[in-house]
């Protein structure tokens, strides 16, 4: 009775340390009552020997599920917590063994000596169960350090196939554990590169919306600048008949002028736009675009905040978009070196059309544009639309591509349609 007693405590001091790692306030759900129940069970059919010496291994296998449902947190933090506690636990332990020795001098029973010291553990856990996230936090913070558990594992496989190799004979419980903890590596190297992969999406999305956010600021600061000096601007225009010498002449200057002071303004609009991010990439799309001698005519009737699809993966779609617009445009001639772009909304969608002229194409060859490495520009190119597919069946919007005829020329439309 004082060993299961002893090893009640063992369990209720692991769940404690659990709480502190987590940063959370101890409970005593239903869960956790039901985890205690089931390990002291398992430990009653070790005692009479029904199941052998593999108590330790299922108890840790419980209480890492436990984890698993009772804060419900990343796989990772929830495999460094678990090790951290078993850790933990396992210092106290060894640091108890001096009060142990003093304990012998009293209490001659093992169990009685064992049950003491456990509640001295359990009642300094409970002391610095506060301190303990703090510890989580720097080991989940630290690269090194977060990838111990899987090199934990690794030993303690070694061990296993080690002690079999030597005793030629291969226990249920040892096999149990052996496949118990490689299947844990496997998760954890699994959910390590998921969390690789998903830190550097996170950095990569930080980068985009740092980029266009400070592009954005430009914008606004641009237009600030032609605002304070628009007094200067018609002071211009009025002076202008003291150096023209004749009607004509004077008409003529004003509408340049004109036309300048509106050339320059003629993003202007895109801060109606209600996202910052995707503003200030189309700012600095748009120049690029000019930049390289095409001209960009645009509509932006949007009043939307925000898109089903992150923002970082909408700049991706449409830089790809707006980037075959351009090279299409390009090899025009100059009068038809144009590329249309067209963001609007109604009660269900909200429709990014990118347009530019080309000879008018069939519904097939539209087709093979989605095709991975189909390109009419040379070998090796041809990636752009395949990604932009890839990306529609990944977050439903669809898709739309059409020849429109307008002012004698096709043509060919590309179009997103995002639901709201």
């Amino acid at each position: 009775m004082v060993e299961k007693l002893y090893y009640l405590l063992e369990e209720i001091t692991m769940i404690v340390c659990l709480f502190g790692l987590y940063g959370k306030k101890v409970k005593g759900d239903i869960l956790t009552t039901v985890v205690l129940v089931m390990n002291m069970f398992i430990f009653s059919l070790t005692q009479t020997g029904y199941i052998g010496e593999i108590y330790p291994v299922l108890a840790l296998v419980m209480l890492f599920v436990y984890c698993l449902y009772e804060f419900r947190e990343s796989i990772k933090l929830t495999v460094a917590n678990f090790f951290l506690c078993i850790i933990l636990i396992t210092i106290l332990q060894l640091i108890s063994v001096f009060p142990m020795l003093v304990i012998r001098q009293f209490i001659t029973d093992d169990a009685c000596m064992l049950l003491i010291v456990n509640i001295m553990i359990l009642g300094f856990v409970i002391i610095v169960k506060g301190k303990l996230g703090y510890i989580s936090g720097y080991i989940s913070n630290n690269k090194f350090l977060s990838i111990l558990p899987i090199f934990l594992c690794f030993i303690e496989i070694l061990v296993l196939l080690v002690q079999f190799k030597k005793y030629k004979i291969l226990k249920f419980d040892m096999y149990f554990m052996i496949t118990t903890f490689t299947l844990l590596v496997i998760c954890l190297i699994q959910k390590w590169y998921e969390s690789r992969a998903e830190a550097e999406l996170k950095s990569h999305e930080l980068m985009v919306v740092s980029m266009y956010n400070n592009t954005f600021d430009k914008l606004i600061d641009d237009i600030r600048k032609r605002q304070h000096n628009i007094k200067n601007h018609f002071n211009a225009i009025f002076s202008l008949h003291y150096t023209c010498s004749s009607y004509k002449e004077l008409v003529e200057c004003q509408q340049k002028y004109c036309e300048y002071i509106i050339n320059t303004g003629r993003f202007d609009k895109l801060l109606t736009i209600n996202m910052p991010v995707l503003a200030g990439f189309l700012y600095s799309k748009f120049h690029t675009i000019e930049e390289n001698g095409v001209n960009i005519d645009y509509i932006v009737e949007l009043n939307a905040k925000e898109l089903n699809v992150p923002m970082y993966e909408m700049i991706t779609i449409l830089g790809i978009l707006l980037d075959n617009a351009k090279e299409r445009a390009e090899l025009l001639e100059t009068k038809n070196k144009i590329v249309k772009v067209e963001i609007v909304e109604d009660d269900s969608y909200i429709y990014f059309k990118i347009k530019n002229i080309n000879d008018y194409m069939k519904i097939n060859d539209i087709f093979m544009f989605f095709e991975k490495g189909y390109s009419t520009k040379g070998e090796n190119r041809g990636m752009g639309l395949s990604i932009v597919k890839q990306k529609s069946l990944e977050y439903g919007f669809d898709i739309l591509v059409e020849n429109e005829k307008d002012k004698e020329c096709n043509w060919i439309v590309f179009q997103v349609l995002i639901k709201k």
